[in-house]
């Protein structure tokens, strides 16, 4: 399998992984690298996509604290449209490291593809309080404040992006997302 993966063979490593694991179920840096080659398969196809999601869970089984399994993990998921499961796996990285940029990121995002968007708001208001420089935090809330429709929803919109060039000045996406929302 590792020579498969070297030469980039993915679905021929996958295979070869797939029986490896089978015989050794907790060599974790083997199940890393099959969930790296299900997840480099092209074109992207359900059956390796789901076999990455089932050993991205159980590399998160045993490594629970792990921020880069926690990620991708959630990334699949909302990759794939199931923003139920990529909230849940936000959370339980959250209930690790609660300062978690990039799982409340997720979070906010994943609540608001669901329509929850005053969870979403209050995750991600966390999100910018706790991490000012996470521009993309700032643009989800402008984007929420939009969404409510409500009067003032412009003036709203407008302030979460000022806020995110008062607390990056020099970020070149904060004052782009600003002109783009000025422009409109």
């Amino acid at each position: 399998g590792r020579a498969a993966f070297e030469q980039k063979d993915w679905i021929e490593a996958c295979k070869q992984f797939k029986l490896y694991l089978q015989k050794y179920p907790d060599d974790l840096a083997v199940l890393e690298q099959y969930c790296e080659a299900n997840m480099s398969v092209r074109p992207v196809d359900a059956q390796h996509v789901g076999a990455a999601i089932g050993a991205y869970r159980r590399l998160l089984l045993r490594k629970p604290a792990d921020a880069e399994i926690s990620t991708k993990l959630a990334k699949i998921y909302y990759d794939v449209g199931d923003y139920g499961e990529a909230a849940h796996i936000c959370r339980q990285r959250l209930a690790v490291d609660g300062n978690d940029a990039e799982a409340l990121y997720r979070l906010g995002r994943a609540l608001n593809a669901q329509t929850k968007s005053a969870e979403a708001a209050e995750v991600l208001g966390q999100l910018v309080e706790k991490h000012p420089d996470r521009v993309k935090g700032y643009a989800l809330l402008s984007g929420l404040a939009l969404q409510a429709d409500t009067g003032g929803a412009k003036d709203t919109a407008l302030d979460w992006l000022n806020r995110a060039v008062t607390a990056n000045p020099k970020s070149s996406e904060a004052l782009a997302q600003r002109a783009r929302f000025q422009r409109v």
